[in-house]
C-alpha cells in the first residue's frame, strides 16, 4: 500500500512540474533598432485619465425629448474640473498623511466645491441622460461617453464626500 501511495505522489509531482514548465513562455525578443528610426526622440503619449474613444449610439426607443446638444468641448471642460478635483483630493491625502489636518480640510473642501461645479456644469445633460436611461431611449454616442465618465466622477465624489469634515452638505 505505501508503494502505491508513493507512486501516486511521484506521478502527481511530475505532472505539476511538467505543467509549470510548459506554461512558461519566452519573452519576445526586442526588435533591432535601425539608425534611421532614431532620428526623432521618442515622446511618451499623453495619458488621459478618462476614456476617449468615440462611441456608437445606443439603440433603443426614439426619445420623446430631444437631447440637449452636448459637444466635445463640454466634455473637455468637465474633464478639467474632474482632474482638478482629483489633484486636490490627492494633495489633501498627502497633507493628511503628513499630519497637517487643517490643510487636509481646506483641500478636501476645495475638491468638493470643484465636484459641485462639475455637477452644475453637466446638469442639463445629466437630466436628459437619466430619463433616457430609465425610458430605454436611443442615446447618441457622446452621451454614452458622458455616461462612462460618470463612473469615474462618482467614485471620486464618494471618496471626497467620505473624507469631508462637514458631511452635512
Amino acid at each position: 500500500m505505501p508503494i502505491i501511495v508513493g507512486g501516486v505522489v511521484v506521478v502527481g509531482v511530475l505532472i505539476v512540474v511538467l505543467s509549470m514548465m510548459s506554461s512558461k513562455t519566452e519573452a519576445p525578443k526586442p526588435k533591432p533598432k535601425t539608425p534611421a528610426a532614431k532620428t526623432e526622440p521618442e515622446k511618451p503619449a499623453a495619458k488621459s485619465s478618462l476614456p476617449e474613444p468615440a462611441m456608437q449610439a445606443k439603440p433603443g426607443k426614439p426619445p420623446t425629448k430631444a437631447p440637449p446638444t452636448l459637444e466635445t468641448a463640454t466634455l473637455t471642460a468637465a474633464d478639467e474640473l474632474y482632474n482638478k478635483a482629483k489633484t486636490l483630493d490627492l494633495d489633501a491625502r498627502k497633507a493628511q498623511a503628513a499630519g497637517d489636518q487643517q490643510k487636509f480640510n481646506t483641500l478636501i473642501n476645495d475638491s468638493w466645491e470643484t465636484l459641485t461645479k462639475l455637477d452644475k456644469h453637466l446638469e442639463p445633460y445629466t437630466n436628459w441622460l437619466e430619463e433616457a436611461d430609465m425610458e430605454g431611449w436611443e442615446m447618441p454616442g457622446i452621451y454614452r461617453q458622458l455616461q462612462r465618465r460618470f463612473n469615474q466622477y462618482d467614485k471620486l465624489k464618494g471618496r471626497v464626500r467620505k473624507a469631508k469634515p462637514n458631511r452635512q452638505k
